[in-house]
């Protein structure tokens, strides 16, 4: 890990399911195309999953900046580049997995569980939304997940964080500003849990997510390796809409293919690489400049080695 980390123990030539590997144990060359839904991306340089919480805040204060850490939680909204990502890939599904009540109205989530246990464990018609998110709180939090209407911090009362070098702390929702798809964050840091509002509490509340999963299966290519929506919706319009009225549906670069039954999905047909995906949702954002005038965003995420040109390229193509 470099200078300050050398007590860690280092394994190589690890299993290639991430179940099989070690807690507490700095594993290297770990493959993460399998760790993310669209099934894409080299490996990780270092790959850590903490045994608890005090080995993640260790592991940031021995670090101490000199590497880069990067968070994986369902491995959704982001596009892990097929050269691979330096530094250290933390992942937090397996330690960060708590639902507890804290009161009659507040819901402690910590970061690495799904926004489809929040949506069951709230017992909340009005948390049913977070069914159509396929990421994981601590991901929700960070570009203020949506779906059917609802926003993450819509229900946010303060969140547990810890900074870059590993100083834990409170923050509050006033400490935030989440916009459309974008929170503007006080420093940098990761959170840990948040503490959530929930309003009416229901015995039961599985039919509003039945109804809204069914939703998403007749309008999404669900089963199918993507990454949930590739761009933000502009305003005034919706991506999806724009992509189609371009006829773009079906387009394909190399594996990646965007989705005929949603054209704001790009999914793997079969060996797509990062490059694909980007060739193809560059394409997409020219496609659309030319027709209408209209700058599509993208709503994933770059992680790993890329070049800064290709993703600003991407930022202000046409």
């Amino acid at each position: 890990m470099g200078k300050g980390t050398t007590n860690m123990p280092v394994k190589s030539g690890v299993s290639k399911k991430a179940r099989l590997l070690s807690r507490g144990v700095l594993h290297e060359q770990v493959p993460l195309a399998g760790l993310t839904t669209w099934k894409i991306g080299g490996h990780a340089e270092k790959f850590y999953i903490p045994n608890a919480e005090s080995d993640f805040v260790a592991l940031l204060q021995s670090n101490n900046l000199k590497e880069q850490v990067t968070i994986l939680g369902l491995g959704s909204n982001v596009l892990v580049s097929s050269k691979g990502v330096p530094g250290i890939t933390v992942l937090m599904t397996q330690t960060f997995d708590k639902v507890n009540w804290v009161d009659e109205e507040t819901l402690l989530v910590e970061a690495g569980v799904s926004c489809a246990k929040i949506a069951k464990q709230s017992k909340s018609e009005a948390f049913s939304f977070f069914a159509g998110i396929p990421g994981t709180m601590g991901g929700a939090l960070m570009m203020n997940a949506g779906a059917f209407g609802g926003e993450t911090w819509d229900w946010v009362d303060k969140v547990e964080w810890v900074s870059e070098t590993g100083v834990k702390k409170i923050l509050h929702r006033c400490d935030f500003q989440p916009t459309y798809r974008h929170v503007l964050l006080p420093e940098s840091g990761y959170f840990l849990r948040a503490y959530l509002k929930v309003p009416q509490r229901l015995e039961k509340v599985y039919q509003p997510i039945r109804d809204l999963l069914k939703k998403r299966s007749l309008a999404q290519p669900i089963g199918l390796p993507s990454c949930g929506s590739v761009f933000k919706n502009p305003p005034n319009h919706f991506a999806a809409q724009l992509i189609q009225e371009c006829g773009l549906k079906g387009m394909k670069i190399g594996g990646a293919v965007v989705s005929l039954k949603h054209a704001n999905f790009i999914v793997n047909s079969g060996g797509a690489t990062s490059s694909d995906i980007l060739d193809l949702m560059r394409m997409i954002v020219e496609c659309v400049w030319l027709r209408f005038n209209v700058r599509l965003r993208p709503e994933v995420c770059l992680v790993g080695d890329f070049k800064d040109e290709e993703w600003k390229l991407l930022q202000h193509a046409a």
